[in-house]
């Protein structure tokens, strides 16, 4: 038990993102899913970039605003997109540096 108390000053917590916005806790597990049920119901399992109508397992939730420059994490900063979608926004954002950690 001696050891643990002098490891744990040596513990430091972990960034889990450096960009141009202040760390933002990640939702995870039960939460996550629920708000991924929740944002495709509200958008009618229809991406909002192309207008593809599929189902869920191809269907994606995106941070419209990314979270790294500002974005909320909340549900009007929300959409679903198609894969194709989500991949060439996410491709675009990268080219803008948003994602940068």
């Amino acid at each position: 038990m001696a050891k643990l108390k002098t490891l744990k000053p040596k513990l430091k917590t972990i960034k889990t993102g450096q960009g141009l916005s202040p760390v933002v806790d990640r939702i995870r597990g039960t939460t996550l899913q629920n708000i991924r049920v929740r944002i495709l119901i509200r958008d009618n399992f229809t991406c909002q970039v192309c207008g593809k109508e599929l189902r869920s397992k191809y269907l994606e939730i995106d941070h419209i605003i990314p979270l790294a420059i500002g974005g909320r994490e909340d549900d009007s900063n929300r959409q679903v997109l198609c894969i194709e979608c989500h991949r060439e926004k996410s491709r675009i954002e990268e080219e803008m540096n948003y994602g940068q950690r």
